[in-house]
């Protein structure tokens, strides 16, 4: 397990957690134990099977999930991708192959991103363009989460 950068470590201690917008973060990894929330990604935890391949569609080694939403789907850098930010992408896990949709240029970037949504998080039904965001909301991703947003009550 190699040592987890810096700025991972600071990001995952903001706890930036969603009550009501449930494709985004809802837990996130003990900086203590982050190998416990790699199971299922990295490697099978029941009998133990790596699970790491650089073929495509298959886990690949840099990819480290740092946060799951209420469904499962990892958030996760690519560790080898320190000089340009880490920049942050998404999975939906149970197809069968990891596809990577780019959802923030950076880690900053994210952070940024989650404190807005999280100011919004508990004002539910809103508009994610009424938001002054660096989003690309024909982003897949992004536009399940505005349509999520747009569509909740409390």
């Amino acid at each position: 397990m190699p040592e987890l950068p810096k700025q991972l470590v600071e990001f995952i201690n903001l706890d930036i957690c969603f009550d009501y917008i449930g494709m985004l973060p809802a837990y996130y990894a003990d900086v203590n134990d982050f190998n416990k929330m790699q199971e299922g990604y990295r490697f099978n935890s029941l009998s133990g099977e790596f699970l790491v391949s650089d073929k495509n569609g298959d886990w690949q080694d840099g990819w480290y999930v740092f946060a799951v939403n209420t469904m499962d789907d990892p958030f996760y850098i690519d560790f080898t991708q320190k000089d340009i930010g880490f920049p942050v992408y998404f999975s939906y896990h149970g197809t069968g192959k990891w596809v990577p949709i780019k959802i923030a240029d950076t880690l900053e970037q994210f952070e940024q991103i989650s404190r807005v949504l999280k100011s919004k998080d508990l004002e539910v039904p809103f508009d994610l363009n009424e938001l002054s965001l660096e989003i690309d909301l024909n982003n897949e991703f992004w536009d399940e989460v505005n349509g999520t947003c747009k569509e909740l009550d409390q």
